[in-house]
């Protein structure tokens, strides 16, 4: 049976709007991710101005955008980063809820980068929250996945947590070994920050095991490399620890001028539970000599409780599995709400052109804009490319004209040779990228969105996209060898996000 020519034609209006409709809905979930990002920015700088119960509402903001443009790797960073500021407010509950959930992602996607990370985490909230035996578990979990991955760049750290948890369940022999090869990989790698806190966590198994002179021997090491790179947490928790071996060795005025110091920089960080802890140490220290000022310190202690984890801290080892399950489920709800929307838009588009049949109109105000969105983007992607890649190496490189030549301009090409010099780098993004332009991570992030209208991580994309298109023209190699050099480790993101920018595949890009 022949369909009249006049159907045909309005059968292919309605499925071009219902085209149109799914690239909108597309766009939409594009402009969440972007919008949810500049939250999650706004949340880190709540969070170092120490607003941290503001920065949790920010990210928990963030979160929904995430959850409404099915970005589940947005959704994990999101939980990441509230399981943290919660850990700082001392609310251990609230942040083994918000870690198990982003876990619950990161299994569900097989993201073992991630998965070791939240390992790492729970296991660190289980330790301060005194449940060690449950720490052990997540922190050898954390070790195996992080030994799986190609480049473990995060090992030492996963060693020191397992340092810290086998002095806590008195394994001294099994700590000290977990310390000393987390301080050999970090010395290994020149990073001072890590090698303080590594020499701390030694200082910890010998105060432990009774060796008192070794134990004040390796925190005053720590220190000297904490102070050099200015690191509060570790510090306050080095003062926390000479105070308490000088209250053991009788040595009590010393003991109170280091919990002193603890606690000015526990009050610099905002950190609660250790403000708790100190101040009960102190009015220990102090209860037979001045029990007025005792008293005192024991209020501020008490002052804090409301904020700390108390009598949940016993039910945390039995809640979890239910919390875990729940966040399963919550995943898969939110994955389900997001295929229903889509379902729902579709059947909207559909029904808006057969009742209105105004289907010519809309599609070409829907076209136009998509179009609008693509000449936005080719001009963000000239800015950020600027000349290609293979014309600024060697001395054939045009000067730039005195019009090109400006404070913002220069900006962009210095922080695009950077970009260039160091493209290989997996883990090169706004945090690595900020101290090489002695910038803080903010300044960065807010200088390139006002000149690119992209975030930095975009900004690092859309360069290392720029080096791969070259080298898909230039040269042989396969693709897989193409997104490695330019720092991508996930071939299937990389075919994505290419695909996005030049609007076809590398294989079908390479071809042409």
């Amino acid at each position: 049976m022949r369909i009249p020519r006049y159907n045909s034609c309005f059968i292919v209006v309605v499925l071009s709007l219902l085209t149109a409709c799914q690239q909108n809905l597309e766009n939409n979930r594009r402009t969440d991710a972007t919008e949810a990002d500049s939250l999650m920015e706004l949340a880190m700088v709540y969070a170092d101005s120490l607003q941290l119960k503001r920065a949790i509402e920010v990210d928990r903001q963030a979160l929904e955008l995430y959850m409404a443009a099915n970005d589940s790797a947005g959704m994990s960073d999101c939980y990441s980063d509230i399981g943290a500021l919660y850990h700082h407010l001392g609310d251990f509950s609230s942040s083994i809820e918000a870690i198990s959930a982003g876990l619950a992602i990161d299994e569900a996607r097989h993201d073992v980068e991630r998965m070791s990370s939240s390992y790492n985490n729970l296991a660190a909230i289980y330790l301060a929250a005194k449940q060690p035996e449950s720490g052990r578990g997540f922190i050898l979990k954390a070790i195996e996945a992080e030994r799986s991955l190609p480049e473990p760049k995060k090992l030492s750290i996963r060693y020191g947590i397992a340092s810290e948890i086998y002095v806590a369940l008195d394994s001294l022999e099994t700590a000290l070994g977990y310390a000393r090869q987390a301080f050999s990989l970090d010395s290994a790698a020149h990073d001072t920050l890590r090698m303080g806190r590594r020499l701390s966590q030694m200082g910890d198994v010998f105060q432990a095991s009774g060796d008192y002179a070794r134990a004040e021997q390796a925190y005053m090491a720590s220190m000297q490399y904490l102070k050099a790179v200015g690191e509060v947490h570790s510090l306050c928790i080095d003062y926390k620890q000479l105070a308490q071996l000088c209250v053991r060795n009788q040595r009590n005025d010393e003991a109170m001028a280091y919990f002193q110091q603890s606690v000015e920089m526990a009050h610099r960080m905002n950190n609660h539970l250790f403000l708790q802890q100190i101040y009960k140490h102190m009015a220990e220290l102090i209860k037979e000599k001045n029990p007025r000022l005792a008293t005192v310190y024991l209020e501020r202690a008490f002052a804090y409780k409301d904020s700390v984890f108390s009598q949940q801290t016993t039910e945390l080892t039995t809640r979890f599995k239910a919390n875990y399950d729940y966040a399963e489920q919550q995943h898969v709800i939110e994955q389900q709400k997001a295929e229903l929307a889509v379902n729902r838009a579709i059947l909207y588009g559909g029904l808006v052109a057969l009742l209105l049949l105004l289907s010519t109109t809309i599609t070409l105000f829907l076209l136009l804009r998509q179009r609008t969105v693509k000449e936005k983007a080719l001009r963000n992607l000239v800015m950020v490319a600027g000349t290609p890649f293979e014309d600024r190496v060697g001395d054939s490189a045009p000067e730039a004209s005195d019009e090109q030549n400006t404070p913002d301009r220069n900006f962009i090409n210095q922080l695009t040779t950077l970009i260039r010099e160091n493209i290989g780098r997996s883990d090169l993004n706004a945090v690595t990228l900020a101290p090489m332009m002695q910038m803080t991570r903010h300044q960065l992030t807010a200088k390139v969105r006002s000149l690119t209208g992209l975030s930095a991580n975009n900004f690092i994309t859309r360069v290392r996209l720029d080096r791969a298109s070259q080298l898909l023209r230039s040269t042989s190699l396969n693709i897989s060898e193409i997104a490695w050099d330019c720092g991508f480790q996930d071939l299937s993101y990389f075919g994505r996000v290419f695909k996005e920018i030049y609007g076809q595949t590398p294989t079908n890009y390479r071809r042409q």
